[in-house]
């Protein structure tokens, strides 16, 4: 299922409100301001680290494809057990 681009700015809006909480806007704009500053000092996350997310994230890839094949396959039988029956070949009591 797609996501709508508006969907996504909705719910990212949302978020950040959550985050906000009681925050004043104006007072969030400096607290954004400030966080461009800390930003800038950039730090940098270890190899070690990034090697091992974009392995978690290789795993949940692989993870949802076979996902998706078993529920395809799962879906086929389906349809294949219903077929017999609808055609009337096999009368079911």
């Amino acid at each position: 299922m797609a996501l709508k681009k508006s969907e996504l700015y909705s719910s990212l809006w949302s978020s950040c409100d959550e985050l906000r909480g009681g925050m004043d806007a104006s007072q969030y704009k400096d607290y954004g301001d400030q966080q461009k500053n800390i930003a800038k000092l950039t730090l940098r996350v270890p190899d070690s680290e990034q090697t091992a997310i974009a392995t978690v994230l290789s795993n949940m890839t692989a993870g949802i494809a076979a996902f998706e094949a078993n529920l395809a396959k799962t879906r086929s039988i389906e349809q294949g057990m219903m077929h017999e029956p609808l055609t009337g070949r096999i009368r079911l009591v």
